[in-house]
């Protein structure tokens, strides 16, 4: 068997063949062997995107009020749409971004679950860092120095950010242009707690989002009241206060939870089977750098065959 390198060709027996082609196999397996030896499960739900409660109103509503008053509820419609998040993309974009996750890790203390070697689930505490100095005067009972050393020691507890590093790695929302579904996976070591994060974290963008319209919706019947303040003729303050009606109704809904931004289409559920990791540009990787080494590797026993070689023949 020969093999061409730039100009030249380098022939192999046999066994130097079988060895060129065995070694990067087993390499490759043993590399997938190892990062599959912690299983791991992706948890999946598909939700899609409703309605916006602000802004939402029917386009009749403001007949019969002037138009000094209609383009000031106007007006304070478009704000209301143009900073309610009420499109697709905008829901998209609130339930990617760090605000919401950041947000999301400290409302349900996630980091415990994150990082559950750091927690002491007894004490409910970080574990505290030690050196194995402390550590052995710690068992040979050293009581005076016990207490300075145990307020010089560092709490185990991760930062925010490398939280939301983690979390952010692990998550992933996509949205197919097609049908406007979006997908949210996450990948997590337990199934039944990662299709609970999934869940938490569905329900807590729902009330994100709704809190955000809430307050816009908030904000105009304030800018009304307002202008009812400012209104003597009754046919106007009858409008008026219909419009006010009008937005306490969408409060209302938005408080009994009818009005939900992301629907679920597909629940999250605990996947039955673990996730093979099979990443081709790692093995793509390490079959070149075994095979280069599988090549020094005959070119080394090459020379040390012929140089005793020569040494037999020269005695």
């Amino acid at each position: 068997m020969r093999i061409k390198l730039g100009q030249r060709y380098l022939h192999l027996s046999k066994s130097e063949f079988s060895s060129l082609v065995f070694i990067p196999l087993v390499a490759c397996t043993l590399f997938v062997v190892l990062i599959n030896l912690k299983p791991t499960y992706i948890v999946k739900a598909k939700l899609v995107v409703s309605n916006s409660l602000a802004g939402d109103f029917k386009k009749g509503s403001l007949k019969g009020l002037p138009k000094s008053l209609r383009r000031a509820i106007r007006a304070s419609q478009k704000l209301a749409i143009a900073s309610s998040q009420s499109s697709t993309q905008e829901k998209l974009a609130i339930l990617k971004s760090k605000n919401l996750l950041s947000s999301f890790i400290k409302h349900h203390k996630l980091k415990q679950v994150m990082y559950p070697k750091r927690w002491d689930t007894v004490n409910k505490r970080w574990i505290k860092s030690s050196s194995n100095l402390i550590k052995r005067v710690f068992e040979w009972g050293a009581s005076p120095i016990e207490e300075s050393f145990e307020s010089q020691r560092k709490s185990y507890e991760p930062k925010d950010y490398k939280a939301l590093q983690l979390l952010s790695k692990k998550l992933k929302v996509k949205m197919n242009k097609k049908n406007g579904l979006i997908t949210i996976t996450l990948k997590w070591k337990d199934p039944t707690t990662g299709s609970y994060i999934t869940k938490l974290l569905i329900d807590y963008a729902n009330q994100f989002i709704l809190n955000r319209e809430q307050n816009i919706i908030n904000d105009e019947i304030k800018n009304i009241e307002h202008l009812l303040k400012n209104e003597n003729r009754p046919v106007n303050i009858k409008l008026l206060q219909e419009q006010i009606e009008q937005r306490k109704v969408k409060l209302s809904t938005a408080a009994s939870q009818l009005a939900q931004p992301f629907k679920v289409i597909v629940p999250p559920k605990p996947p039955v089977e673990a996730t093979l990791r099979f990443p081709f540009l790692v093995l793509f990787i390490l079959w070149i750098l075994s095979n280069i080494f599988t090549l020094i590797m005959i070119s080394r026993n090459r020379y040390v065959k012929y140089h005793k070689a020569k040494e037999l023949v020269f005695q």
